[in-house]
């Protein structure tokens, strides 16, 4: 065999639902008491009806469960990686925890083959064509940053065995496979674009390719499925916004049979059963399935149920019975199993009562809280909730999903809400659907008094009395700066540094702006955006971390009252991974890297964050998590340092996940490497280690928020952890 256009960048990701929990005492994780988890809803991976399993990931496990008892019958660790377990018709494709790719059997868990080819190494995506066993491999070498998809790719397709495959020709793959796997159809990309332009077909049994026909719509997305084994296949067309329209097309020549009937304009996906003559469509929100007959056109069933979204068409799958069978999700994370062709109610599979839902791993954790968002047809819900006892402070109703809203940033009190929707900042009330602010723009900062909103505008920033609707104050912008900012705690002022400069505003009368000033032209570097400028608590002075160096301002007269500087070096947080022909050689280190490991002459200066300490009379600044330096704020003097211990190893992607995250008042450190599950909790005021860890609940970390009183929440793979001081 040899080896061939999937659109892997249509892959529908699995809903991400959320469900409102009760306490955090619900769910508890290791024997250790300090720990407490409430895990996330686990996912849906796929389901065997003639099998009788149906299988979910929980934190880093792929567990496959009975679908009439609901107990466990396997479970496989997997490894927090970009690849996520994929099922296809008897089999699932897993990155298990060791390293490897594995393809298993659904119905016992054990190994049916596994990957093993050096001179690819790792897929950058995966997914089983169809309702098949066989298994597309993507590569990729470049993407179209604007649309989120590879232009540039190779695809290994491999056989139910294991045992050969077809290496596709570049910029090539397929999502159909006929009925009797004897072909599969394959897309090619216009040379450097997402956009589709031939259509060929492989002979799975000779490895022959045949040219089919050019495709000539730029509207084209792709073959949707194949309606008998080689003579016609239904294609899918963009239309105006959201819709699609699909055509019945000769498979060798492309000549439009027919247009296909649709139950509405805006659809999610078609599916062919030829078999028996029927479509099955879903709606482009994900609430309904309609199951058409081909030769009347008529829908013999509607399937919906209120709260309920499915899952991708591809998780529809037919029994050796030719029943067709789904899952939803309703819309606090329970999860239904569904016979798509009779009227019967659903079952459920899971209920989330238990769980904490998908949708917070975008936004950080601000005051105390974490945002949760839950997203709805006409209006969606974005929740405040406590992170010590999960209880809700505040609810904003935004646009449902339609309308893409994005950034939240919340008051102090939780009472507003900054965030973005289509280009537009917007302020809302708790409680209220109405916003009490709209402008143009997209949200840099908002003060916890939530009375002052900054936003970047085109070609300038912008602060925004919210209460009264009007600019306060305007600061001039290239039309790709960005400002870094930050308010006092107290909201009477603001910080801004764009272009080597620094303006304090204080927020009052006439918004007087006091420039602050480097003691040399050389110093104006970077300051770094992530816990960057920070005021003292009584607002006098201000501090400025940027690249091995930071500076400490007088508020009141502009001068630069101290220089920090940071002696110690270290490797780069990312260096590029060398490849040949598309194929990533993670072990080949940089010259700097291997330098590194014998001298840090060849290291870097590095990024500072810092934060002031308690009542402003010392600080510390953050090394790139690998070192915490704690300094006199009066006179610049180094008082300790805190050596974090983490390793400066890179994962396969090129990347040292090192990071250190401190209390709002700089009391406490909580440093962790993210692929290493090493961790350890810093008393910063003393430079003492109250805790160590290696577990695997600081891996794959989204959020991170410690607490004035040395709390540590972590919102990760597994779920929402919380790390105690007190047992």
């Amino acid at each position: 065999m040899k080896t061939f256009q999937t659109s892997f960048g249509r892959l529908v990701l699995l809903g991400r639902v959320c469900s409102v929990l009760l306490g955090f005492a619900s769910v508890s994780h290791g024997t250790e008491p300090f720990w407490t988890v409430v895990e996330h809803v686990p996912r849906f991976v796929g389901v065997n009806m003639d099998a009788g399993i149906y299988m979910l990931v929980r934190g880093h496990a792929l567990n496959g469960y009975d679908l009439r008892s609901k107990g466990e019958r396997w479970s496989v660790k997997i490894k927090n990686a970009r690849l996520y377990p994929r099922s296809g018709k008897t089999l699932v494709a897993v990155p298990k925890q060791d390293g490897t790719l594995t393809v298993m059997r659904m119905d016992t868990g054990e190994e049916a083959w596994r990957y093993r080819n050096r001179n690819f190494g790792m897929p950058d995506y995966m997914e089983f064509i169809g309702n098949t066993d066989w298994l597309q491999l993507m590569f990729v070498r470049e993407y179209d940053n604007n649309r989120g998809m590879p232009v540039r790719f190779v695809c290994l397709l491999y056989a139910p065995d294991g045992n050969s495959y077809f290496r596709l020709p570049e910029d090539h793959s397929t999502n159909v496979i006929s009925p009797d796997e004897k072909t599969a159809f394959l897309t090619c990309v216009k040379k450097q674009t997402p956009e589709l332009g031939k259509v060929s077909s492989l002979a799975l049994d000779t490895g022959t390719i045949t040219p089919r026909f050019e495709v000539n719509s730029k509207e084209c997305l792709g073959i949707a499925d194949v309606l008998d084994s080689n003579e016609s296949l239904v294609m899918e067309y963009r239309q105006i916004e959201r819709e699609r329209s699909y055509s019945l097309v000769n498979a060798q020549t492309g000549t439009l049979i027919h247009p296909i009937t649709l139950p509405e304009k805006k659809l999610g996906g078609l599916k062919v059963y030829s078999d028996r003559n029927q479509l099955l469509f879903m709606s482009d929100k994900m609430d309904t399935l309609w199951l058409q007959d081909t030769t009347s056109g008529a829908i013999t069933h509607a399937r919906q149920k209120e709260g309920h979204r499915f899952l991708m068409l591809g998780g529809v799958k037919m029994d050796s019975n030719g029943n067709l069978w789904t899952i939803s999700r309703e819309s606090n994370g329970s999860l239904w199993l569904w016979q798509v062709d009779a009227d019967s109610e659903p079952r459920q599979l899971l209920d989330s009562s238990n769980y904490i839902g998908w949708g917070i791993g975008g936004s950080p954790f601000y005051y105390g809280h974490f945002l949760h968002s839950i997203r709805g047809t006409e209006d969606s819900l974005l929740l405040a909730k406590r992170l010590d006892d999960l209880t809700v402070t505040s609810q904003w109703i935004l646009p449902g999903m339609d309308i893409s809203w994005t950034r939240p940033i919340p008051s102090e009190s939780m009472g507003r809400v900054l965030l973005s929707i289509d280009v537009q900042s917007k302020v809302f009330e708790s409680g209220q659907s109405k916003p009490v602010l709209e402008l143009e723009g997209e949200p840099l900062a908002f003060s916890p008094d939530g009375r002052h909103a900054l936003i970047k505008q085109k070609n300038k920033a912008i602060i925004v009395a919210v209460d009264m609707g009007i600019v306060v104050s305007s600061f001039s912008l290239d039309e790709y700066g960005y400002a870094h900012a930050a308010f006092s705690r107290d909201s009477r002022l603001l910080a801004i540094y764009w272009e080597s400069s620094i303006k304090v505003v204080r927020l009052e009368g006439d918004y007087p702006v006091k420039d602050l000033y480097f003691p040399k032209e050389k110093e104006r570097g970077y300051i770094s955006w992530e816990n960057g400028l920070c005021f003292t608590p009584d607002n006098r002075k201000l501090l400025a971390p940027g690249y091995g160096r930071a500076w400490i301002f007088d508020v009141e007269t502009g001068a630069c009252l101290k220089t920090l500087v940071e002696n110690a070096r270290f490797l780069r947080s990312y260096s590029h991974s060398p490849s040949v022909l598309a194929i990533k050689i993670p072990f080949l280190n940089t010259i700097e890297d291997f330098a590194g490991g014998f001298t840090d002459h060849f290291k870097r200066p590095p990024s500072l964050g810092g934060s002031f300490i308690l009542d402003g009379s010392k600080l510390v600044t953050n090394a790139q998590g690998n070192l915490l330096h704690v300094w006199d704020t009066a006179t610049g003097q180094s008082v300790r340092t805190i050596q974090t211990e983490l390793p400066e190893v890179r994962n396969e992607d090129g990347h040292i996940f090192n990071r250190a995250v401190l209390s709002p008042n700089g009391a406490f450190a909580f440093a962790f490497n993210d692929d290493q599950g090493i961790a350890s909790l810093f008393d910063v005021t003393t430079g003492r280690t109250l805790r160590q860890y290696k577990d695997d609940r600081t891996k794959g970390v989204y959020q991170v928020y410690v607490a004035d009183d040395g709390e540590v929440y972590l919102y990760n793979t597994i779920g929402l952890c919380r790390l105690s001081l007190k047992r």
